[in-house]
């Protein structure tokens, strides 16, 4: 597991399809839903 680093909560809106996506592969990947967005919003961000 990564070390914690200082966060900031934010809170967001998603579509039922999206969070029953997150949901899921929260389940596969044995990851937390907040896991999976932090990682996918750094990734993007990280591309721009």
């Amino acid at each position: 597991m990564k070390p914690m680093k200082p966060m900031k909560p934010t809170t967001i809106y998603l579509p039922e399809k999206t969070d029953a996506n997150l949901q899921k592969l929260a389940t596969q990947t044995g990851k937390s839903i907040p896991e999976i967005i932090q990682e996918l919003i750094e990734d993007n961000v990280k591309h721009k």
